[in-house]
């Protein structure tokens, strides 16, 4: 997706400016709750006319939050691995202060889960397992648990990548 790396910069950003004001913790858990719910926003591909008007911003603006208002507890459980793997994404940028670590993370992420389609249909219906969730990578808490491991490697590699 073309907004894919403009949006990393932008969580970047965010996070460096929260992290000011906010401090480390609490610019981590906002600007990972953005992250997260970046993700659901959809706008129904509503046309908009040639010349906007506020009813049309309006309408717009609901589209975008529609999934989060209408089926709220249908997307907690992808939230919250999103939310872990934007933790995940945060810290990675504390312990390097540089956005090329959470970048490469999140490009392999989207290409795990676009490449994984050319191999796994999908069933019927919605098919979503308790421990392994649906068809995601983060919705299920084995995916969970995988990216607290990632979590935890990084902060192995980046601590003894300090100590030399």
């Amino acid at each position: 997706r073309a907004f894919e790396m403009p949006f990393q910069l932008l969580c970047g950003f965010i996070f460096f400016h929260l992290r000011k004001r906010l401090g480390t913790f609490l610019g981590v858990i906002v600007t990972s709750t953005f992250y997260s719910l970046a993700h659901f926003f959809d706008n129904g591909q509503i046309f908009i006319p040639k010349d906007p008007s506020t009813v049309d911003a309006v309408r717009l603006l609901v589209g975008y939050l529609e999934p989060l208002v209408t089926r709220p507890h249908d997307l907690l459980a992808e939230f919250t691995g999103l939310f872990i793997f934007g933790v995940v994404l945060s810290f990675a940028f504390v312990r390097l202060g540089s956005l090329f670590l959470p970048m490469g993370l999140h490009a392999g992420a989207v290409f795990l889960i676009k490449f994984q389609y050319s191999f796994v249909r999908p069933g019927p219906g919605d098919l979503y397992d308790p421990f392994f969730g649906a068809q995601t990578f983060h919705d299920g808490p084995c995916e969970w648990v995988v990216l607290v491991l990632l979590g935890l490697m990084i902060w192995l590699v980046t601590s003894t990548k300090s100590t030399r």
